[in-house]
């Protein structure tokens, strides 16, 4: 490929992704407006913990983390606790990503999550935590 042929095309696959990106970032969904009252009741759901022990397995990575299939104990099954759920692990992580990595299979990790956003658009967050079968999602802050 010649190098002003070569230029142009890149020129032009930048230009196409500022326009997707633009797109993009103008589709926000609209503000909500909320009453104090609920906002004080939403500030104090978002502090609501959830602790379990847990067997993790490493799956393949996705672009922003490492993923883990997880599998709560069935003496830990706490009404808001998920049986089964896929915890990302954000490459960041490393000290996380490390302990879950070295332990041996089959090892009971005791984790301690707190609830980070309801209503998520997907099944897996670019956070250190998990997203439950409410689309609710749970952020790691203690792992053991």
């Amino acid at each position: 490929m010649q190098p002003r042929l070569r230029g142009k095309l890149f020129f032009a696959l930048e230009v196409a992704l500022l326009i997707w990106v633009s797109v993009a970032c103008a589709q926000q969904p609209p503000v909500k407006e909320v009453a104090l009252n609920e906002t004080s009741q939403n500030a104090q759901d978002m502090n609501e913990e959830l602790q379990f022990r847990f067997t993790a397995l490493a799956k393949p990575p996705v672009g922003f983390g490492y993923t883990y299939a997880c599998t709560v104990q069935a003496d830990d099954q706490q009404e808001s606790a998920p049986k089964t759920f896929i915890m990302t692990v954000m490459v960041a992580d490393r000290a996380v990503q490390q302990q879950l990595n070295e332990a041996p299979t089959g090892h009971v990790f005791q984790g301690t999550f707190t609830k980070d956003e309801e209503k998520v658009e997907y099944r897996m967050m670019p956070i250190t935590g998990f997203v439950d079968q409410d689309y609710t999602a749970w952020k790691l802050l203690k792992l053991e």
